[in-house]
């Protein structure tokens, strides 16, 4: 029997908040290179900071960043929130959250060029998880199969991920993480 224990966080303003939207078709996902940044040339789906803080600003973010990196224009029924992800830097020390949602489309749509992200679709089973951040590799493939919502804990050293922990929970569990802050230890 597995002994669960929760910690709850206060979000403060130097904390960074993320929302990452993944595309998918039935065999394929957008992905992008980033040009510029923390990311750079490091593939992702389209991911931005955010300073939104319900579920519905969230989810309008979303749409909002797919819209103006690639050009698809999403129909809110098609988006859906499925993950929170709680990342912990050793060095410097720093707390983050992203939010993860994600979007099904019936086709591939062409893809806007944008100066600091190069978007390309992507086979479902041909991801190349060698050229993403570590831990997209440990969670991407049970978020893809779209049976369950996440909730993850990663802990980065730089670029290496030195620990992660991956909970799979329902809509209402999803929800509730996210209005009051916990992360499971």
């Amino acid at each position: 029997k597995a002994t669960v224990s929760v910690l709850y966080w206060n979000t403060t303003p130097d904390m960074l908040r993320s929302v990452q939207t993944l595309v998918v078709t039935n065999e394929s996902i957008l992905l992008g290179r980033w040009k510029s940044g923390d990311y750079k040339n490091r593939i992702t789906g389209v991911a931005l900071p955010t300073t939104a803080a319900t579920d519905s600003q969230l989810k309008s973010q979303a749409i909002s960043n797919v819209a103006g990196i690639t050009g698809i224009k999403l129909p809110p029924r098609s988006v859906q929130k499925r993950a929170v992800l709680l990342f912990t830097e050793k060095q410097p020390f720093s707390l983050s959250v992203e939010h993860v949602f994600l979007a099904k489309v019936k086709k591939e749509f062409p893809l806007n060029k944008h100066q600091a992200y190069e978007s390309f679709w992507a086979p479902l089973n041909n991801i190349p998880f060698n050229e993403m951040p570590q831990d997209d590799e440990v969670w991407y493939p049970t978020f893809l199969r779209q049976k369950y919502c996440l909730h993850g804990r990663f802990t980065f050293d730089g670029p290496n991920m030195l620990a992660t922990d991956l909970w799979t929970v329902n809509q209402a569990e999803l929800a509730n993480i996210n209005s009051e802050h916990q992360v499971f230890m």
